[in-house]
C-alpha cells in the first residue's frame, strides 16, 4: 500500500504542478498498472506471486500525471474473461497461471493500452497445530529408537 501512496502523493504534485497548464498526454512513461493482492502481498513491483481466490486491488498509477487533469474513461481486462471499469477494480483468479491484465485509459486525446502479467499461485494450505505436535512426537520417537 506504501506505493500506492507514493503515487498518490506524486500525483498530488503533479496536479498542483500542472494546474493551469493543459495535459500532458498519458503515455507509458508516465501511467503503470499497480496491484496488491489482500492476503499474499504480492504487488506489481515485487516477484511473489498472488494468491488463487484472493481479492486483488489493480489501479491505474500515475506518475507525473495527473488523472484529474481531465476526464478519462478507463477499462480492465483481467485476462479470464472479466472486465472492469474505472481507476481501480477489484478482482480474484479462481484458478492459478499466469494471466495479462489490459488496461485501457481514453483521455479527450489520447487512448493508451498497458499491459501486466500477474502470476496466481495456490496458496500454501494452513498448518494445523495438532498435526503438528503428532508430526514432532512421531519424529523423536523415531530420534529415540534410533539412538538406541
Amino acid at each position: 500500500m506504501k506505493v500506492f501512496a507514493a503515487a498518490a502523493f506524486v500525483s498530488l504534485v503533479a496536479a498542483v504542478a500542472t494546474a493551469g497548464q493543459a495535459c500532458p498526454p498519458p503515455t507509458p512513461a508516465n501511467i503503470f498498472i499497480g496491484f496488491s493482492g489482500s492476503s499474499s502481498q504480492c504487488s506489481a513491483f515485487g516477484t511473489e506471486p498472488c494468491f488463487s481466490n484472493e481479492t486483488i486491488l489493480f489501479s491505474v498509477v500515475p506518475f507525473g500525471y495527473s488523472l484529474n487533469c481531465e476526464t478519462h474513461t478507463i477499462s480492465w481486462n483481467f485476462g479470464d474473461t472479466t472486465v472492469a471499469s474505472g481507476p481501480s477494480a477489484s478482482h480474484s483468479y479462481a484458478t492459478p497461471g499466469t494471466y495479462v491484465v489490459t488496461m485501457t485509459m481514453t483521455s479527450s486525446t489520447t487512448t493508451i493500452t498497458l499491459s501486466q502479467s500477474i502470476n496466481v499461485a495456490m496458496p500454501a494450505p494452513a498448518l494445523n497445530p495438532d498435526i503438528l505436535a503428532v508430526l514432532a512426537a512421531a519424529l523423536a520417537a523415531i530420534a529415540l529408537i534410533r539412538s538406541r
